[in-house]
């Protein structure tokens, strides 16, 4: 049974944009992903912390949203940080070798500080 994607997106702070989602990750729900961020650097993020705590499933689509989110915020001088994955996610991350390219956090309050707030 598929579950369904819910998005929540805000601000903290004047530069940092938070995008907190749940439920799956995948082909049909990815453009809702893109979109939701693309709001918030269009609102003035420069970074972007995408907190995978309650997504229970993501695919490729899932990981090619966020590469790209990644592309446009690196070439406007931010960043984007993954926060607490769950095993699985964790998992795609790793296999994918974007582990290496994405700073994973463990908690959103560690990722914010670092982030600059």
């Amino acid at each position: 049974m598929e579950i369904p994607l819910r998005i929540e997106a805000r601000m903290e702070g004047e530069k940092v944009g938070v995008l907190s989602l749940s439920g799956e990750i995948d082909i049909a729900t990815k453009d809702q992903v893109r979109e939701a961020a693309e709001k918030l650097i269009a609102g003035g993020a420069r970074s972007l912390l995408v907190d995978l705590a309650e997504v229970e499933y993501m695919d490729s689509s899932g990981l090619g949203v966020l590469k790209g989110l990644r592309s446009q915020l690196v070439e406007a001088g931010g960043k984007v940080g993954i926060v607490s994955p769950q095993s699985y996610v964790k998992k795609l991350f790793e296999r994918s070798g974007l582990d290496q390219v994405f700073p994973i956090y463990d908690d959103l309050g560690a990722a914010l500080e670092e982030a600059g707030r």
